[in-house]
């Protein structure tokens, strides 16, 4: 990213979303991370459908955060569910091994689990955080709303890509490319 006084150039940012818990698609980012400036996740990190408890899913996620490469930026999605109603019940605490009991006792702390993820780094819903980019730096705000990003991708005539198309090709004047098609 080449900063100066007058202006930021081109920040380089991956907008990915609908991951869907797909061990792949987290890996693929985690490997692409180097490419990028910032790499962001728009939601549904979580796959709400799958037979296991979310809590399964959750702690996928926090290892998945705890070792990403890069600058995170995450937000929830409608199949994430990171509010207070998500709080796994305490007697699943007892089926977990003890590693796995830890970090869900930590995420738990919390009233929203993505807040326990406990990167450093990590920009998680609703929050602002200033990027640095010399000495003005970038303002990132995270939204978890689906609406917002195809809103955003059609105000910037970007195209959005995303394994959703479903959903997404509902919005009139959005670009879509699903590449995990090809």
């Amino acid at each position: 990213m080449l900063c100066t006084r007058e202006r930021v150039s081109a920040m380089k940012i991956l907008h990915l979303s609908d991951l869907y818990l797909n061990n792949a698609w987290f890996a693929w980012a985690s490997a692409a991370a180097d490419q990028y400036d910032l790499v962001c996740v728009a939601g549904d990190l979580l796959d709400m459908f799958s037979k296991k408890p979310p809590l399964h899913g959750m702690l996928l996620v926090k290892e998945w955060a705890d070792s990403f490469p890069g600058k995170l930026a995450l937000c929830s999605g409608n199949h994430d569910g990171n509010g207070p109603e998500m709080t796994p019940p305490a007697h699943l605490l007892t089926e977990l091994a003890a590693e796995d009991r830890l970090r869900a006792e930590h995420l738990m702390t919390h009233e929203r689990w993505m807040d326990g993820l406990g990167r450093a780094d990590l920009v998680p819903d609703g929050r602002s955080e200033l990027l640095p980019c010399g000495k003005r730096g970038v303002v990132l705000t995270t939204i978890p709303y689906d609406t917002l990003i195809a809103g955003h991708a059609v105000a910037l005539g970007a195209i959005l890509i995303t394994s959703n198309t479903r959903e997404f090709s509902r919005v009139r004047g959005l670009k879509l490319e699903n590449w995990m098609a090809r």
